[in-house]
């Protein structure tokens, strides 16, 4: 059992740290839009992407298992005047009353499933959500034969942003422990506020852990969870999965049929 907090447990503090993050929103939003219908983000946290969504007038709601990020969405969507529909659920059990032309599940959520069978039941859940002609869209980072190789590590510097006190800066820095095996990542992570002289005037400690999958694995996943057609795309959503991308975006389609 986990003795630390889950980050997810610091929802504004997750926020000040990845609220600017843009890199995957041209292709959440253009796949979202071609789907011509309702999309559920599954895993939206405190609506990072979800709030962007209804933003622009998309008919979008979010599962998402935490309730401290929920009640920070809710709180985000009202400060910009915004309906959004969120449902507190286990990606692996879920069921909701209607289907979807796009089921999204972006930012690596997909990683925090650490067995074969929650992943299976989760790409099943989700899959069984997707309307007749919809796809599932799931983003992962690709590994890479050099991170498994890496030895294990003192605290990395992941990301860096400004805090909410004037001249602050939040950093997050992230001790890894791998299992090249077993294909996953232990992380204790820490969150540290530091002032204008450099100063740590607060700071929160976390734990995540993480399953990564190489690209065939993720096409051979979906394939198992009853996609219709599987599609890999590279960093953006463009062009092939390459051993230089950095990012996969795997599309498993439904035929257009009941």
């Amino acid at each position: 059992m986990s003795e630390l907090p889950s980050p997810y447990d610091e929802p504004e503090l997750y926020d000040f740290l990845f609220e600017s993050l843009e890199f995957d929103l041209p292709f959440l939003l253009a796949t979202a839009h071609a789907g011509g219908g309702p999309v559920l983000e599954v895993g939206c946290g405190t609506g990072r992407v979800l709030l962007r969504l209804r933003a622009a007038g998309l008919d979008a709601e979010g599962l998402e298992p935490s309730a401290t990020m929920i009640a920070r969405l809710h709180d985000k969507a009202r400060e910009r005047g915004l309906e959004v529909r969120v449902t507190r659920g286990d990606v692996r059990t879920f069921e909701l009353p209607r289907r979807f032309a796009r089921v999204l599940m972006p930012f690596n959520a997909f990683s925090h499933l650490l067995t074969l069978d929650d992943q299976l039941a989760a790409l099943r859940r989700m899959y069984a959500h997707v309307a007749p002609g919809g796809a599932l869209v799931v983003h992962l980072s690709q590994p890479t034969p050099a991170m498994w190789a890496e030895a294990a590590q003192d605290r990395v510097l992941e990301h860096e942003a400004p805090a909410p006190t004037a001249g602050h800066v939040l950093r997050i820095y992230d001790t890894r422990r791998k299992d090249a095996c077993a294909q996953t990542q232990h992380s204790i992570v820490d969150i540290e506020e530091c002032d204008v002289a450099g100063a740590i005037v607060r700071s929160a400690r976390t734990e995540t852990r993480h399953r990564w999958v190489h690209r065939n694995e993720l096409e051979l996943l979906l394939r198992h969870a009853g996609c219709d057609r599987v599609e890999l795309r590279g960093d953006g959503g463009e062009g092939p999965v390459t051993s230089a991308s950095r990012e996969m975006w795997a599309l498993g389609a439904r035929a257009d049929r009941a």
